[in-house]
């Protein structure tokens, strides 16, 4: 019988830089969270962007606003509808926190919402919304 060596192949040669989406139903109004992202492996968030197919119009008053937190820790910069709206089916970006970018191999990443001003913003209860997430192995 021949001597067969067998290398493992490294995670990081394996692991392109890809995304991942996640959709969901949204809410009505008050504050929620939805998990939107599982790390397969260490790696390092590049992108973060948030559609959804209602359009909740630009409010100064009563908005919507979001992050994507990691725990506690903010990875994705607040978006709101305060000064721009949430156009229908229009991806809207987060700025990605570069100091909070690295997640570890099973770090959860939620969409973190809620709903500020004195009223209520636009309701997102039958809305149809989704969370892309772009990542690459560090």
């Amino acid at each position: 019988m021949p001597n067969v060596r067998v290398e493992r192949v490294p995670r990081r040669i394996l692991a392109q830089p890809q995304s991942e989406n996640s959709t969901f139903l949204g809410v009505a109004t008050g504050a929620w969270d939805r998990y939107v992202f599982v790390a397969p492996y260490d790696c390092r968030i590049t992108g973060l962007s948030f559609v959804v197919d209602t359009t909740a119009a630009t409010d100064g008053t009563d908005f919507w606003s979001l992050t994507i937190q990691d725990g506690a820790t903010v990875v994705g910069a607040a978006i709101s509808n305060e000064a721009a709206p949430f156009t229908a089916d229009v991806a809207r970006s987060f700025t990605v926190t570069n100091a909070n970018a690295s997640i570890d191999e099973g770090d959860e990443l939620r969409l973190v919402g809620a709903d500020n001003g004195g009223g209520s913003p636009t309701s997102w209860a039958a809305a149809y919304c989704m969370v892309t997430v772009e990542f690459e192995p560090r």
